[in-house]
């Protein structure tokens, strides 16, 4: 029995529980006394770099396998995807870039005039007032709304001529931008309201009325236009008449409100 146990025990000297066992060729010899081993794969910084246990060998501590110590390298084919996608990526942007550019040029441009260049002879406006300024916008020439049509651009406002209405931009320094000579669009059988003062802002006050609502208010004039035509009309007594030549012809006869 003794020579059975000493067997045993003969065959068992050398066992430890360290995954590194001396003369093991899958490890390197065993490490000092008093240094743990490093974890698979990695050196101690002051040690020279050695190779990594094969795939699939023990791991201390229950770790899972660490993958590969590198990623593969990339083949080719993988390059030319990437290279393929880069190329998709920048025609789709360039795409973009011109899709977006067509509809910025399509885009129509502001209606806000700020200075005479804004508006072209022929083009009309409509004026309105703010904190004690006049504001003026395109608007189409078809519109019934009342508004203005530009019948010319002057440097010197008194050149407009006294059937006209002037628009002049304050904040630009004299001689800088042009003064515009702007005539009344009236409609056949409707009513208008027209202030009694002629400054200010006193064309963003000429507007439609109901005919059977005169707006009654000192100085003020409430008139029906009772005929329109594209020549100098002529117009009954008891008539007033209103005339411009430019841009094109347009004559008004009307008739006052009670």
């Amino acid at each position: 029995m003794w020579d059975r146990i000493r067997a045993v025990r003969d065959s068992l000297r050398g066992v430890t529980n360290s995954p590194y066992q001396s003369g093991d060729p899958r490890f390197g010899p065993l490490p000092p006394s008093g240094q743990y081993p490093p974890h698979p794969g990695f050196q101690p910084p002051t040690q020279p770099y050695g190779a990594p246990p094969p795939y699939g060998g023990p791991i201390a501590g229950g770790m899972y396998p660490p993958g590969p110590p590198f990623p593969p390298q990339r083949t080719k084919k993988r390059a030319w995807v990437w290279v393929s996608l880069v190329v998709i990526a920048v025609v789709v942007a360039v795409s973009a870039f011109l899709i977006m550019s067509k509809m910025v040029d399509s885009l129509p441009p502001s209606a806000a005039i700020t200075t005479s260049d804004d508006v072209a002879v022929g083009e009309c406006v409509r004026v309105s007032a703010s904190e004690g300024y006049l504001d003026a916008e395109r608007v189409p020439c078809g519109t019934k709304d009342f508004h203005f049509v530009v019948a010319d651009k002057v440097i010197d406002e008194s050149n407009c001529g006294p059937e006209y209405s002037r628009y002049w931009f304050v904040h630009a320094r004299p001689g800088t931008s042009e003064t515009l000579c702007v005539a009344q669009v009236y409609q056949q059988g409707r009513c208008y309201h027209e202030p009694g003062a002629v400054g200010g802002t006193a064309l963003a006050e000429i507007r439609e009325i109901d005919c059977d609502g005169p707006v009654l208010k000192p100085g003020a004039t409430n008139f029906r236009v009772d005929t329109k035509v594209s020549r100098e009309p002529t117009c009954d007594p008891g008539q007033g008449l209103y005339y411009v030549p430019k841009p094109t012809p347009a004559g008004y006869c009307v008739s006052l409100l009670e």
